[in-house]
């Protein structure tokens, strides 16, 4: 159970019942303790995010601490609960949860899952300029711009090289 903690030390690794792999882990809600287990995640600010986690038992709630959560009333096997949610403009980190409801009895999670970032991306190279035309040449600049990228042919690539109309000028001219 790397990165969770348990109230009232409720959480285990357990080897059955499992969704996937070797472990899964066990909480029991008591009387005065909902079992609740939360850990503490990495998160990129303004970013939309899905949380979430297979669960078997009785009233057993998943969430993300000062955002959304949801809940089952009952599953007898593995269910799947979800839930989506967009960090704020400053956010780096994020407490999710998962716990039962007092004096419910033993709840399983397994497969815990975090999926994101899904909101704006970082925004990319430029793309290719197009074909390259000379503009003025002056005695200190040459003016240069780029025309529409050319269409290709599927499957083939070439380059090709042109010269100015002209030559630039090789030295300085006196008036």
């Amino acid at each position: 159970m790397a990165g969770w903690s348990c109230s009232g030390g409720a959480g285990s690794a357990v080897t059955s019942p499992v969704r996937t792999g070797a472990y899964a882990l066990a909480a029991t809600a008591t009387s005065t303790d909902n079992a609740r287990c939360t850990q503490t995640v990495a998160v990129k600010p303004s970013t939309a995010y899905t949380l979430s986690a297979w669960v078997r038992g009785g009233y057993v709630y998943l969430g993300v601490d000062g955002g959304p959560q949801t809940w089952t009333p009952s599953a007898s096997s593995y269910t799947r609960l979800s839930v989506a949610f967009t960090t704020g403009a400053g956010q780096t980190s994020a407490q999710i949860f998962l716990h039962g409801w007092y004096g419910s009895g033993t709840y399983n999670a397994d497969d815990v899952e975090l999926d994101g970032p899904g909101g704006p991306q970082q925004p990319g190279a430029p793309g290719t300029p197009g074909t390259p035309r000379l503009g003025t040449v002056s005695d200190s600049s040459i003016a240069l711009s780029w025309g529409p990228r050319p269409a290709r042919s599927a499957g083939t690539a070439s380059t090709r090289a042109t010269r100015p109309s002209r030559p630039p000028p090789r030295g300085r001219r006196r008036r």
